[in-house]
């Protein structure tokens, strides 16, 4: 199979092609003859480093979950922050992620996808991706909230926080539809972080005074 490097580019081409392919279409409308013609390599290839079409979508799926997650490392970083400190940083990073991504964000897409459409993997991505991410995040809100961090409005603020997130970083061709000039009003001066982070902290001081 060549050298190497090689070898890991092709292995990389493969996730990154096969990754697109079935967040465009789904596991079931995609081919392993799609996948190698659009990775630019051959069927052995494939077959040498995955041996299957579901093993290849294993692969596509996590590599788009640990893109899209704070690593164990950041988790623990931020967990040290003053909890205001780290849940501004939270939001901030999290659009920072989304811009950073091209227009066409095939990680988060597969990640959608697979929500709508559960497979075989679903429930090691929830244990080893989903979970964690909550987890800690509840954490972080339940500190705001002098509340645990598996108290029911705590649980709702974070799924809120993911809500708004996720929102305002795919959905921006609509927001910008609807909303003309949003978007942009936003960018200026970190704006839509500020605001997401006093709404956030609106949401938790409300829960506390009920």
């Amino acid at each position: 199979m060549g050298s190497t490097k090689s070898s890991e580019k092709t292995r990389e081409r493969l996730v990154e092609a096969a990754g697109r392919l079935f967040a465009e279409k789904g596991f079931n409308g995609v081919t392993v003859r799609d996948i190698v013609q659009k990775a630019e390599t051959h069927l052995s290839a494939l077959n040498y480093h995955f041996r299957s079409k579901e093993a290849l979508y294993r692969e596509a799926l996590l590599t788009a979950c640990a893109k899209a997650s704070f690593s164990p490392k950041n988790r623990e970083e931020l967990l040290q922050l003053e909890p205001y400190e780290a849940l501004y940083t939270i939001i901030n990073e999290s659009l920072k992620w989304h811009d950073q991504r091209p227009a066409k964000n095939w990680e988060n897409d597969i990640i959608v996808r697979e929500c709508w459409e559960p497979s075989c993997v679903f429930g090691e991505v929830v244990e080893k991706y989903f979970k964690p991410q909550v987890s800690f995040m509840a954490e972080i809100i339940g500190k705001i909230a002098g509340k645990p961090p598996d108290d029911p409005k705590v649980l709702y603020a974070v799924i809120v926080l993911i809500g708004l997130v996720d929102t305002f970083g795919e959905y921006r061709l609509l927001i910008d539809s609807v909303a003309p000039n949003l978007t942009s009003h936003f960018k200026q001066g970190n704006l839509l972080t500020k605001e997401l982070f006093n709404t956030m902290v609106q949401t938790v001081k409300t829960s506390i005074d009920e």
